[in-house]
């Protein structure tokens, strides 16, 4: 019965791994000075990734307030999944003020650093 259940969860999550849409997100961030393009990609019905993706190294402060609100933006879009944000320069992901993510956790209706 337990493995049915692990077998069924692995089936959604490939499934919808398969069809991951990625689209661009309008932040409504300041941009600071600091060019970065935000991308939502949706894996599977129950959670997105935010990608923010800076032209150069900004602050932490900077970069945490444009994840924060690139996240808010895509929560906004759909309340009912989770959204996952991080801050990258080139392929190198760089932390925020509290945590290396920025999320929504729509469960608990609520955003945390993780």
């Amino acid at each position: 019965m337990k493995s049915d259940v692990i077998i069924s969860a692995a089936l959604i999550f490939c499934s919808g791994s398969a069809a991951a849409a990625k689209f661009s997100l309008d932040c409504k961030a300041p941009k600071g000075g600091v060019p970065y393009k935000a991308e939502v990609t949706n894996n599977g019905t129950m959670n997105r990734s935010v990608q923010v993706t800076f032209s150069k190294k900004p602050s932490t402060a900077q970069a945490t307030k444009i994840v924060q609100a690139c996240v808010v933006a895509a929560a906004a879009e759909d309340r009912s999944v989770d959204a996952l944000g991080s801050a990258w320069v080139a392929d190198r992901a760089i932390n925020l003020s509290n945590g290396r993510y920025y999320a929504y956790l729509a469960g608990k209706r609520r955003y945390q650093f993780m």
